[in-house]
């Protein structure tokens, strides 16, 4: 039952905030164009504000994507565009993506429209720029490179698709990308194409945010699995284990950031824990259940004095783990100089 509270938990957060505060969302202005994709064929260009598809309001880029993402064959829309003081009209249809995927090898299908509303871009996830090749940790090169063409339309790789590498028409505005200037600044290994605080929050029906919250759970479950595959190649920075010292740090900044933002890290944290539950260490509910699928498939239990020495071997595990975690953050702690 606990993991299955927690997992509640977060649904009831997520569809909770969704429906009474809204999801945040970004406002439908392009900031980046696949080169050569039907948007940019059709005349589509940076700054541009989405108004209406087909006749509807758009509030934001995720509402086209619902419509052309599976749309199959896709269908040729008309798109009503504000570029500067002009309402321009322009019409065409997704193109269908095929491709393989690293991860795991299968094949993926969807369309691409190449309209892109991105914030920000890692200069180590940059592999060109203006066709001048960029090695993925001299983000040096990418840095000095970007703030030469400030405010000018550039082409950039970047890798939004694991097997391939896609070349974006992007303008990065210097008003936004101070802080390249800036070593100590914490978004120095950032570059911004939009407004980071450009944002706003759409209210959802119940049943709509219910779904919101599925694929929220789903992106948060994929960060995770790319933390590990970080951890595991040896190539992820930040500490994995936090204690109390640093959930408390976690919490304080994102109270600080507001309710919103809140509301995600308490419903992350609810499902990390439902997760963590549900590992297959003894004293943990994942090992109650490794003892219970034992059962089935045997026909008996494991003897009473075997599941107590599995169980004490858990939780000395399970106490290490919480020592090394809150000593691994009384030292981290230490070094952030005070506020």
């Amino acid at each position: 039952a606990g993991p299955f509270i927690n997992i509640t938990l977060t649904i009831a957060i997520l569809s909770a905030t969704f429906t009474l505060y809204g999801e945040r969302s970004q406002r439908p202005i392009i900031s980046a164009i696949a080169l050569n994709s039907p948007a940019d064929i059709a005349g589509v260009q940076i700054g541009d504000r989405l108004l209406e598809m087909d006749g509807k309001p758009i509030e934001r880029l995720s509402d086209i994507y619902d419509v052309t993402f599976y749309e199959e064959p896709p269908q040729i829309h008309d798109y009503t565009i504000q570029r500067g003081d002009k309402i321009e009209s322009i019409n065409f249809a997704a193109r269908r993506l095929k491709y393989t995927t690293k991860r795991n090898g299968t094949d993926e299908e969807h369309n691409q429209t190449g309209m892109v509303r991105l914030q920000w871009l890692h200069l180590n996830k940059i592999p060109s720029i203006n066709d001048i090749r960029i090695d993925k940790n001299d983000t040096e090169k990418a840095r000095n490179i970007i703030k030469e063409n400030f405010d000018r339309e550039i082409i950039v790789g970047s890798q939004f698709r694991e097997s391939t590498i896609d070349r974006y028409k992007v303008v990065f505005p210097k008003a936004h990308n101070m802080h390249l200037y800036e070593p100590d600044h914490k978004h120095y290994n950032r570059a911004f194409l939009s407004d980071p605080e450009d944002f706003f929050y759409v209210k959802k029906p119940m049943i709509v945010s219910i779904q919101r919250s599925a694929l929220k759970i789903e992106e948060m479950l994929y960060n995770c699995v790319k933390i590990v595959r970080a951890v595991i190649k040896g190539k992820n920075k930040d500490p994995v284990l936090g204690g109390v010292g640093r959930i408390s740090q976690k919490t304080a900044q994102s109270a600080k950031a507001g309710l919103y933002d809140y509301l995600m890290f308490t419903a992350g944290l609810s499902l990390i824990i439902a997760l963590v539950n549900l590992l297959p260490i003894p004293a943990l509910d994942g090992g109650y259940l490794v003892f219970i699928f034992y059962e089935i498939i045997v026909g008996k239990p494991i003897s009473p004095r075997l599941q107590d020495l599995l169980l004490l071997i858990g939780l000395v595990f399970l106490a290490g783990i919480m020592i090394i975690a809150n000593i691994s953050d009384l030292i981290s702690l230490a070094d952030i100089p005070a506020d």
